[in-house]
């Protein structure tokens, strides 16, 4: 993924909110409930881009001190080939709309790639935000099989390098909800 005009604009807290800062975002999620139309929303939107690499954002809420409910898939319509993809600034402002709106926080990024679900160095360093607890999932083949989970996918977690977790991890840490 390209970060043209990403760098420096981590949307970790509530935008617009004059006491966000008093609700920062954890540095560790524990678990990351996924409402199932989240989910669903995410593999129709990849699936469209294809061929080319699908894009999004996860939005939603912190529960309990430390666990997030993903509310909400955000797909960015922004330049993308089979290579990469980038959110655009109409991207970037609709995004921010509805942070304000919906009191949201972004927990994670996904995005597809052709064949075998791996970070890239592009997607190390381009990141939608560098800041650590983040998130990234790359869903392989374009998100086309059929998924019940998030196991068949490389599921990464920011701590001081990218780091990938296990299925097993993912399955503990990652559920869905309807």
């Amino acid at each position: 993924m390209s970060d043209k005009g990403l760098r420096g604009q981590h949307l970790d807290i509530r935008v617009g909110d004059s006491a966000a800062a008093s609700r920062r975002k954890p540095t560790r999620i524990r678990t990351v409930y996924v409402r199932r139309k989240a989910f669903d929303d995410t593999l129709c939107s990849l699936r469209l881009a294809a061929p080319r690499e699908g894009y999004l954002v996860w939005t939603g809420r912190i529960s309990n001190g430390e666990d997030a409910v993903i509310q909400t898939a955000f797909p960015f319509s922004g330049y993308a080939t089979k290579r990469y993809a980038e959110a655009n600034g109409r991207d970037l402002d609709r995004l921010r709309q509805h942070l304000l709106q919906a009191g949201d926080f972004v927990f994670t990024q996904v995005h597809s790639h052709a064949g075998v679900a791996f970070h890239s160095p592009t997607d190390n360093i381009h990141a939608f935000s560098l800041k650590r607890g983040f998130f990234s999932i790359v869903v392989p083949d374009f998100g086309r099989a059929q998924m019940k989970d998030l196991t068949g996918c490389a599921v990464y977690e920011l701590a001081d390098k990218w780091q990938r977790l296990s299925d097993d991890e993912v399955l503990r840490r990652f559920v869905l909800i309807e």
